[in-house]
């Protein structure tokens, strides 16, 4: 953490001495002071240093992510919301990491932007509002993991204004759910979210994958949800490789 801080104290200093600068000349020194904090294998915190410098610079110069070296764009809703990620290759069966940072505009037309690898590192494909209204967006995404398994994303957020959650309880306690080696699909008609198994057999222990913490993190340790994501889907899943979830415009109905 302190390396960042000496990262945004040394932003600050150099963005302050180039507010007299053209359009294009300070679109360069941006780019060049972000290249100089680029992730390398030997940075301690690399991840979380970019990231955290980037959303800085962002929401400091009011610079659109697209402006910035080495990032990708995933998917866009509207003019309200970018993801885009940083794609690190590595060595093994992964191949590349993606790192996601999302931005969106407030009212008043500011941009925010927030890291979304805190919790998951995939490329989001799709960005479904689900009640704008509230500020819900389904975001669905995938990555290649360890192994044979590819894993599907679904994960819900909410927007408020300049304020984002991503923590948000759309299914029991937990902001996504995560299963190898099929699609998520959301119908808005209905408002249900389904899932279809690719494979004709699994790589995963359904008993297991709720409370696996490689996959859930923090929210694995709640075991309550685990069992009860288990009790509604688990079955389906090992029976029909399919489930479905109602929305119901606040969270998916577990229960």
């Amino acid at each position: 953490m302190k390396t960042v801080i000496n990262y945004l104290l040394l932003f600050l200093l150099f963005y302050s001495c180039n507010l007299k600068s053209s359009t294009k000349k300070k679109q360069s020194n941006i780019n060049n002071f972000a290249d100089t904090i680029k992730l390398t294998e030997e940075d301690d915190f690399k991840e979380e240093i970019y990231i955290d410098s980037i959303i800085f610079l962002i929401e400091n110069t009011q610079y659109d992510i697209s402006s910035f070296n080495n990032f990708r764009e995933n998917v866009k809703f509207q003019d309200f919301i970018k993801i885009y990620t940083y794609d690190l290759k590595i060595e093994g069966t992964r191949a590349i990491i993606h790192y996601p940072i999302i931005q969106w505009k407030s009212k008043n037309g500011i941009l925010y932007a927030e890291n979304l690898a805190k919790y998951i590192e995939c490329q989001f494909t799709k960005i479904v509002p689900l009640n704008t209204e509230e500020g819900l967006f389904l975001l669905l995404g995938n990555a290649k993991a360890d192994g044979s398994c590819h894993r599907y994303y679904a994960y819900v957020i909410q927007i408020n204004d300049d304020k984002i959650d991503l923590e948000y309880p759309a299914f029991s306690t937990r902001p996504f759910l995560c299963f190898c080696d099929g699609i998520f699909h959301y119908n808005k008609k209905k408002k249900i979210l389904s899932f279809q198994l690719k494979n004709q057999t699994n790589h995963e222990s359904v008993e297991d994958m709720f409370n696996n913490p490689e996959t859930y993190g923090k929210f694995s340790k709640d075991s309550i949800s685990g069992n009860k994501l288990y009790n509604k889907l688990g079955l389906d899943y090992i029976n029909f490789r399919y489930f479905e979830l109602k929305f119901d415009g606040t969270i998916f109905l577990i229960e």
